[in-house]
């Protein structure tokens, strides 16, 4: 399962066990919009065109096309990821091509990086590959991190 921001989680309500439940876009947009405080005019202004329903798996699902191709956050999921995802969707319906999400936007990728320098502030690590720590050449190369390290 991917990592969720903690104002994403919040938006998506990523505890919910039914993910074929339908979801508002229009709803869950205005939620979005709401998430970027003082500049959430201008996020509702981007997001305005947002309709339809999607069930909440599907949104998930895209949202692992958006951190995947995302232009600035690629490992964490964010709120800017999810308004991406809004205010593109049309553009992918019509061109099937989940590259759209993850072009530029200052407003939505600002957002992205500030919940992503808070989850990793929080103490949050990602999963590693533990096989990779097998190889002596990466842990001879750990080890000499850690010496440089102690130094500072």
């Amino acid at each position: 399962m991917p990592f969720y921001s903690k104002n994403l989680k919040r938006i998506l309500d990523v505890e919910r066990i039914n993910l074929d439940q339908q979801l508002n876009l229009s709803d869950l947009a205005k939620s979005v919009a709401d998430a970027f405080g003082d500049k959430s005019s201008f996020a509702t202004a981007l997001l305005a065109g947002v309709t339809g329903q999607m069930k909440i798996g599907t949104i998930e699902l895209h949202l692992l096309d958006v951190v995947k191709h995302d232009s600035v956050v690629r490992d964490i999921e964010t709120t800017g990821h999810l308004a991406k995802l809004l205010s593109r969707i049309e553009i992918f319906r019509k061109t099937s091509d989940n590259r759209v999400f993850g072009l530029p936007n200052k407003l939505f990728d600002d957002l992205s990086q500030s919940e992503r320098a808070d989850f990793f502030a929080r103490g949050s690590i990602l999963e590693i590959d533990g096989e990779l720590l097998d190889f002596p050449d990466v842990k001879s190369a750990l080890h000499d991190e850690a010496k440089i390290l102690q130094k500072f």
